[in-house]
């Protein structure tokens, strides 16, 4: 096993958004318990209970991909490994021969990629982010350019630096 000289956890905090989904979730549960099981419809135009049943059932989905949400990043002495869960099973991985550059450095999530989580917009290259607006910018050989969010970006520059020196 490699050794790890800097590893991060991050999973998203925002109280808003989990009100937001739990909210979601509330009324579609109740909704659906209303009208499917005890034959009261929902609202003035209430939908077919089975319109019902799958939108409760997708947000159900997102609801545990958004709980299971989480990115994983490791600086390694072979290279950079990464996870966003529930989409990544396996270890991603980035070879420190394959990167021309690396920077920490600030970034405004929305305007340059369209917000959090996996993002590839406005031609800026692809971002791994969670929250915050601090990433370690990653400028490949091939000239792609990758960008991962962190909370940690002193430790994970000096993580960087020491494996640069070696």
């Amino acid at each position: 096993m490699e050794k790890v000289f800097f590893s991060e956890n991050q999973m998203t905090k925002s109280i808003w958004i989990w009100l937001l989904l739990f909210l979601l979730l509330a009324i579609f549960v109740y909704a659906t318990v209303a009208q499917v099981f005890l034959g009261q419809p929902f609202g003035n135009q209430s939908a077919p209970d089975y319109v019902l049943i799958v939108n409760g059932l997708l947000i159900i989905v997102f609801f545990w991909i958004f709980i299971n949400m989480k990115l994983i990043t490791e600086v390694r002495e072979d290279g950079w490994y990464y996870k966003f869960r529930p989409f990544h099973n396996k270890w991603r991985f980035i070879k420190w021969e394959e990167i021309d550059k690396t920077e920490v450095r600030k970034y405004k999530p929305v305007y340059e990629y369209g917000g959090w989580g996996i993002r590839s917009l406005f031609g800026k290259g692809k971002a791994f982010s969670m929250r915050g607006s601090s990433g370690l910018q990653l400028t490949l050989k091939n000239k792609q350019k990758v960008l991962f969010g962190t909370q940690k970006s002193a430790e994970l520059e000096k993580a960087i630096e020491m494996i640069m020196k070696s």
